[in-house]
């Protein structure tokens, strides 16, 4: 009985293989995007992140509002923190890895946010590869597929969530991210005006 667990979990693991999908930025000097906060700097500080993945349709933006509903409707294949250091800084690459066949042949989006994490992020951009490219058919298979991001032509910026910006020749490109203004919340004081207004209401009554 033991050898026969030990030969099925041996057999589970030898299925269980993922597919690797390597973000590379070109070849050569001055070859690549970066990435630069809204302010127009490289990002650098504390690491930012990458996350590759799908949207069910393209998203749509033309105000803050839809930025925030885009950003929250990003399904996620995975993410990479992207290294903060020497020629890395700011490089849009990667190495992502999974087994998640529910993205077999969808459309490739990335999605970039300046801090380490999509939820500490307050800046992003959006972009799909041009011409639009998918994910490998066989995701729960195994190999490797690499995308190169070149330069700035190779890249479709969602409108609303980021733009792009040519540099000068022998120069690498940028990809501006946007800022997300955060919603208001409802002040103390409207609060209690709100409160105190349903209490004479409810004498009066």
């Amino acid at each position: 009985m033991k050898i026969k667990l030990l030969l099925l979990a041996f057999g589970l693991t030898a299925c269980a293989s993922a597919v690797t999908i390597n973000v590379g930025t070109g070849f050569g000097t001055g070859v690549g995007i970066f990435a630069r906060t809204s302010s127009g700097i490289d990002l650098t500080a504390g690491g930012y992140y990458i996350g590759i993945g799908t949207f069910t349709s393209a998203p749509v933006i033309t105000d803050q509002a839809g930025l925030i509903a885009a950003v929250g409707g990003f399904q996620e294949l995975v993410s990479v923190t992207s290294a903060t250091s020497g020629g890395t800084q700011g490089k849009i690459t990667g190495s992502f890895v999974s087994t998640n066949t529910a993205f077999n042949s969808v459309p490739i989006y990335f999605l970039v946010g300046n801090l380490g994490t999509k939820a500490l992020s307050n800046e992003f951009a959006i972009f799909s590869m041009s011409p639009n490219a998918n994910f490998p058919a066989a995701m729960g298979g195994s190999g490797a597929t690499a995308i190169t991001v070149g330069n700035i032509s190779q890249i479709n910026t969602i409108t609303g969530a980021g733009l792009e910006v040519d540099s000068p020749a022998g120069t690498s490109d940028r990809l501006q991210l946007v800022s997300i203004t955060p919603i208001p919340e409802t002040s103390t004081s409207l609060l209690g005006a709100i409160g105190a207004l349903a209490l004479l209401r409810r004498r009066r009554n």
